[in-house]
């Protein structure tokens, strides 16, 4: 009777699929009923037909990150707007058409065409029948790879430290041309971050979660807001629970005492894609997940300069790029507004493939080396596939199990951050510079790797400060500093901010005679002439403003020739003690 029963869910199968609907299906749609047959429902990811989809896209593509003012503020939330009405038309079309079926929503989105359902076996071959549904893929369960990978300890040269490594890629070189990443964010789409450690101290976080498990620290699916994106501490038993902290220091850390990321300066956005499995014992990250958390940083690009995300997971094999889809879609659009993806090629030790999501063709896959620019053992590869190297061996980094605690790990998770944050210095080096540009650069200038496997080629292992002093003119003042003050003298308080910095000594060694230092107020994105002093003069008190207030500065150095380099920056936080 069971043998019965197959076969005739078998010979409707291959009926549906002669006759029903436009959906694009084959092989896969089948190998999706069948598991939604064995359990009952399968998660799935509905690519919508929306109507003038690339004419919307391309409106909301157009205001790029960089751009905070306003004006573009207005412009990016009406365009983004018009793009949510047209998918959500057709989305609440597919949900009405679903009205008799068993499903449940699992992610709606609001700037590519696409959403995340879990269906019964009756509701996909509804979907099937739809012309608002161009194709089905399966929600797929992602892992960390996992960051400590064993290598015997006597193969490991040099010493475990994170200003090795940055100092291997040029990051030291190009902080010496006062590029710190000052003014740029970058995203972590991760396991969460420990918001108090002491390598975060001073900077701006700003927090989401998105786990379908309900694992946000609310309770619910969904949160952003400060804490939005705090670990599990109850699993910290689990391997990898706090990777989004040791990820996010690689990229944009900075105690201020020695321990530095990359973009040192820069502000991070942590996002939290993961939810725990009791079954496994493990935290595992949803595709759907992962796209909403894509979704959610391009919906800041107006709030917050954003050089980049930094995705350090990743499972499977795959030999040739997995072009289109969700996950290329939400790729494509960071890059068209000036934000790359830069995703870690994996850690299965393979030779010919890497893992998803890195085999994008859009993102910017990362493979690990040695400190001695050998490749990573363990670390995937295929030729023309894997866009960069970066350390990732013994890299130490924050972890959670203490303000003040730092281990030393090693994966592609550790190499895709320092990446990630090489963008940070090079949007601060020129804030329209394209992805493109930017990758350019970092291939261009970096130092050849070969690859450790016998299907051979080669890839750059990335040295940010020769890709910017290729660009580099003028060098900005460096150690830009400033700090609030009060003065009482005149029998009432008045408060001022004094900004110091030094002369860059790049500047002699290029011949520039740098004549004076012009200093700016940063209101709007945009800059406002505050002061202009001499050469010799390294000091500007901005008087009589608000103790509460924020400021942002900037100082630029000029030369005899009337040459102006870019800008350093700095902010003074206001106080409301």
């Amino acid at each position: 009777m069971k043998g019965m029963k197959i076969v005739i869910i078998l010979v409707l199968m291959i009926a549906f699929s002669i006759w029903l609907g436009s959906v694009e299906t084959g092989t896969d749609f089948e190998l999706m009923l069948q598991k939604a047959y064995k359990h009952g429902t399968l998660r799935v990811i509905l690519n919508l037909d929306i109507p003038d989809i690339d004419k919307l896209t391309e409106v909301s593509t157009s205001i790029r990150t960089g751009d905070t003012s306003p004006m573009a503020r207005q412009a990016g939330f009406s365009a983004d707007l018009e793009l949510e009405k047209g998918i959500t038309a057709v989305s609440e079309k597919v949900l009405y058409k679903l009205n008799n079926t068993n499903y449940r929503i699992v992610r709606r989105y609001s700037t590519i065409p696409f959403m995340a359902l879990s269906v019964s076996p009756e509701a996909m071959l509804q979907i099937r029948s739809m012309n608002e549904v161009i194709s089905i893929s399966e929600d797929k369960l992602i892992p960390l790879p996992k960051a400590n990978t064993l290598i015997p300890e006597d193969s490991i040269p040099g010493k475990p430290l994170l200003s090795q490594s940055t100092e291997i890629i040029g990051a030291k070189k190009a902080w010496g041309f006062g590029i710190t990443g000052a003014g740029w964010y970058i995203a972590v789409l991760d396991t969460g971050i420990r918001a108090t450690h002491e390598i975060f101290t001073g900077k701006n976080i700003v927090e989401a979660c998105y786990s379908a498990e309900r694992d946000c620290p609310n309770g619910a699916s969904s949160m952003t807001g400060p804490g939005s994106a705090k670990h599990y501490y109850e699993y910290e038993y689990l391997s990898g629970y706090d990777h989004g902290t040791h990820v996010s220091g690689i990229a944009a850390g900075n105690n201020g005492k020695g321990k530095a990321g990359v973009s040192r300066d820069s502000d991070i956005i942590a996002v939290q894609v993961f939810s725990y499995f009791p079954a496994e014992d493990d935290i595992l990250s949803w595709s759907s997940d992962q796209l909403k958390g894509l979704e959610y940083v391009y919906s800041l690009r107006n709030t917050y300069n954003i050089a980049s995300v930094n995705i350090s997971i990743g499972g499977g094999e795959y030999s040739s790029f997995c072009n289109g889809g969700s996950y290329d879609t939400a790729i494509r659009n960071l890059k068209n507004v000036g934000i790359a993806t830069v995703i870690a090629s994996g850690n299965e030790y393979l030779c010919n493939g890497i893992s998803h999501p890195a085999c994008y063709e859009m993102a910017i896959a990362t493979g690990a080396t040695y400190k001695n620019d050998v490749m990573a053992g363990f670390s995937n590869w295929k030729n023309g596939m894997v866009d960069l190297f970066a350390p990732g061996v013994k890299i130490e980094s924050a972890v959670a199990s203490g303000d003040l605690r730092y281990e030393s790990w090693n994966g592609t998770s550790m190499a895709a951050p320092h990446v990630a944050g090489a963008w940070g210095l090079l949007k601060q080096m020129d804030m329209n510079m394209s992805v493109d540009k930017a990758l350019g650069l970092l291939k261009d200038h970096g130092l050849m790797v070969n690859s450790s496997c016998n299907s051979g080629g080669s890839a750059a292992r990335i040295d940010v400060g020769e890709s910017i002093q290729s660009l580099l003119d003028v060098a900005p003042p460096i150690n830009f500093s400033g700090e609030r003050h009060e003065n009482r003298a005149l029998l009432q308080v008045e408060y001022f901010n004094e900004l110091k910095w030094d002369q860059n000594p790049y500047n002699a060694s290029k011949g520039n005679n740098i004549v004076e230092y012009q200093i700016f107020q940063i209101k709007d994105a945009q800059f406002e002439h505050l002061h202009t002093t001499d050469s010799n003069t390294f000091v500007y008190r901005h008087r009589k403003i608000s103790k509460s207030e924020d400021y942002t500065y900037a100082v630029k150095a000029i030369t005899d020739g009337g040459k102006e380099s870019i800008p350093a920056y700095v902010m003074v936080k206001g106080s409301d003690e």
